[in-house]
């Protein structure tokens, strides 16, 4: 009941209350005082103002607490309720609104103000979490149609673990920054020997690997036969069909309007005798390690498929021994341009070579397979980490290294 009287008196107006209280406070003990000086003595009267006096002294606390409480804290204390009520994901019952009437005090218009403001942020989060409900669907739809995407990559490819059935030995680190992603490798046998590439497309993410399956599909249309040994007859002829494909060469189509991609790879051709080495790179280079020192085979600047390189553009092959190489190595950019360390440098090739040349340092005869090519896998993915760090990838990540000895037969 008590609560009732006090909801009732702080509902109240506040001109209401303080016109009250004036009057009582001002007016009222004015009249008592009045009338007792009409019919009791002046001491009587003095007696009573003294303890009319010593009351409000003993009871001024309780009496303003009170007044308090009425005025203002009260409806405070019920506004600061339902303000946590919403932070705490309550909901509105915290607050209780009377009928609405004309004369309204500000407290009331303030809770009422509160309350619909409250509706109103509870039926944006019932909303919001209805389309955080079909986001989460469509992105695992999303999700769901990558990791497909991801196993047609990983079937275009040959796996990372059948590179022994082309070359004596090797690694292959294949990391795309993604679920899937713009950097491929490509195993392909011919009568006389083995091509042995990477490459890496325009991009990385779903474009990027939409990419790779048209590159890979190109280049396993090719006729064995008319690119035997010739690493840079293969990119010249994966130039003109890509140019051809997106309609960079020239023509004019909705995708070569708004499109300018294409790839950079590093291919090398070993015959099966394993004597020579041809490499003919655009853009991605080649590293041997020969008698423990690092060499490099430079790619060419020119890069495949995009509309400023010629459609006849010709890739230039260079073919050495391999007498002494312990290791012969391709790795794309996503690799060498990862910064990271306090500098925060870029990781490079200059750290990449001292690796492959200390590693390689360990095997006395790589044509018997004792290059430790899986600790240099394991090795090289973990000093890239260590130098990355806190730093987000950038790229994906590609590097394929084969020893040199005798090429291996297809199996049975």
């Amino acid at each position: 009941m008590w609560r009732n009287i006090l909801d009732w008196l702080s509902d109240l107006g506040i001109r209401m209350q303080v016109r009250t209280l004036v009057l009582i406070s001002v007016f009222i003990p004015a009249l008592v005082v009045l009338v007792q000086l009409e019919t009791s003595p002046v001491e009587s009267v003095t007696a009573g103002l003294v303890m009319y006096l010593a009351a409000w002294v003993l009871l001024c606390i309780p009496v303003s607490k009170f007044l308090e409480e009425i005025l203002a804290l009260r409806n405070i204390t019920l506004c600061n309720n339902f303000c946590r009520s919403l932070q705490e994901g309550k909901g509105l019952q915290e607050l209780s609104l009377p009928p609405e009437k004309g004369g309204e005090n500000d407290f009331i218009r303030l809770k009422r103000n509160m309350y619909w403001m409250g509706r109103s942020l509870l039926d944006r989060e019932h909303r919001i979490a209805g389309m955080l409900s079909e986001l989460e669907e469509a992105q695992r739809q999303v999700m769901d149609s990558i990791e497909y995407a991801s196993a047609i990559q990983h079937q275009m490819q040959a796996p990372a673990q059948r590179l022994r059935d082309y070359v004596a030995d090797g690694y292959i680190l294949w990391k795309p920054r993604e679920v899937v992603g713009g950097d491929s490798y490509w195993l392909r046998r011919t009568p006389g020997g083995v091509f042995v590439g990477v490459f890496d497309c325009t991009g990385h993410g779903v474009p990027g690997a939409f990419i790779t399956l048209i590159v890979h599909s190109m280049l396993d249309a090719m006729d064995s036969a008319s690119v035997e040994g010739r690493p840079g007859l293969v990119l010249a002829s994966l130039n003109r069909r890509l140019k051809t494909f997106l309609g960079q060469d020239g023509t004019e189509t909705a995708l070569s309007k708004r499109s300018n991609d294409g790839l950079e790879m590093g291919l090398c051709w070993m015959p099966n005798a394993a004597e020579t080495l041809c490499f003919a790179g655009a853009g991605i280079s080649a590293f041997l390690v020969r008698d423990g020192e690092p060499v490099e085979l430079k790619a060419e600047k020119m890069g495949i498929g995009y509309r400023e390189t010629p459609l006849e553009h010709t890739y230039a092959e260079q073919c050495v021994s391999l007498d002494g190489v312990a290791g012969v190595h391709l790795a794309t950019d996503g690799l060498f341009d990862q910064v990271g360390g306090e500098k925060r440098l870029p990781f490079g090739k200059k750290r990449f070579l001292k690796l492959i040349t200390e590693l390689s340092a360990h095997g006395d005869s790589f044509n018997h397979g004792e290059h430790p090519f899986k600790a240099l896998q394991t090795g090289l993915w973990e000093l890239f980490e260590t130098h990355r760090g806190v730093q987000v990838r950038r790229d994906d990540v590609t590097v394929l290294g084969f020893a040199p000895g005798r090429v291996r037969r297809e199996r049975a």
